[in-house]
């Protein structure tokens, strides 16, 4: 019950913003559009360069498949950020010690707020991916239950990956720097704007351990290729990095706790 209290909680601080609906579609397009003009540049005035990228990707189909790329990490930053930014906030209003005294346990106490918080930012995202599809038209071939679930398991993976930067806020208050390097890291592992096989073999196996890779290729499988088995296959990977990562990430988290405590940085809870 506490978990589902958080959430909602989550969800009403995003929603009942007045000004959020608006500057989070704002900032979505202001974040994804350069990238994509960069993309729409390097085909040519006349488009003279796709049959180089259809080689290499497998689809001339390079706006789509550039703007999952693009938006994806955007999400996937969001899951990330927003569970140590939860945590963080609730260290600044001092109810840390509220929250721990519930018996759920601690990982999920602080996933909750900002599974509320995510649900409302996919929501945005969504928007906002429909918005550039209203600009550009850039056609799909969606197969849209297998694409739902590439982007829910893949959230949930963000999130277990999220419990992990949340344990650098219990220490150090502040884990920023350390939310960018994971998702602009695993930006360029996953091929933003270009097929992993353009990258060194050694990029390639290591973006194999990132969520962010098997959400971009799912994504990609369910609107640009069309092959719903494929997505489903990244999706359970997905499920499997989101239980290794979430383990982790808790075990992460603990370590850090008693640490903190030791050293008298930490509430007392």
């Amino acid at each position: 019950m506490a978990f589902v209290a958080l959430a909602r909680k989550g969800w009403r601080i995003r929603t009942r913003q007045g000004f959020f609906a608006q500057t989070t579609a704002i900032a979505g397009l202001v974040y994804v559009l350069p990238p994509l003009l960069n993309v729409r540049a390097l085909a040519g005035p006349d488009e003279s360069q796709i049959a180089r990228f259809e080689s290499l990707a497998g689809t001339p189909n390079y706006l789509t498949f550039a703007t999952i790329g693009v938006a994806a990490p955007l999400w996937a930053r969001i899951a990330i950020g927003d569970i140590a930014k939860a945590f963080r906030d609730e260290r600044i209003m001092g109810t840390v010690g509220a929250m721990w005294a519930s018996p759920t346990p601690r990982p999920l106490l602080i996933a909750g707020d900002a599974l509320g918080r995510m649900a409302a930012n996919v929501i945005f995202g969504i928007i906002v991916f429909a918005g550039l599809w209203a600009i550009y038209r850039f056609p799909l071939t969606p197969e849209p239950f297998a694409a739902a679930t590439v982007l829910v398991t893949g959230v949930i993976a963000g999130l277990a990956l999220g419990i992990g930067a949340a344990a650098f806020v219990v220490k150090y208050r502040e884990a920023g720097v350390v939310i960018s390097l994971i998702v602009m890291g695993a930006a360029i592992l996953a091929g933003v704007v270009y097929p992993t096989t353009v990258l060194p073999g050694w990029a390639q196996a290591l973006g194999m351990a990132s969520p962010l890779t098997w959400m971009v290729a799912g994504l990609r499988d369910a609107l640009v290729y069309g092959t719903a088995n494929s997505a489903y296959r990244a999706a359970l990977i997905l499920g499997v990095m989101a239980a290794a990562y979430g383990a982790l990430g808790g075990y992460l988290f603990r370590r850090l706790a008693r640490s903190a405590q030791r050293r008298g940085l930490l509430e007392a809870f």
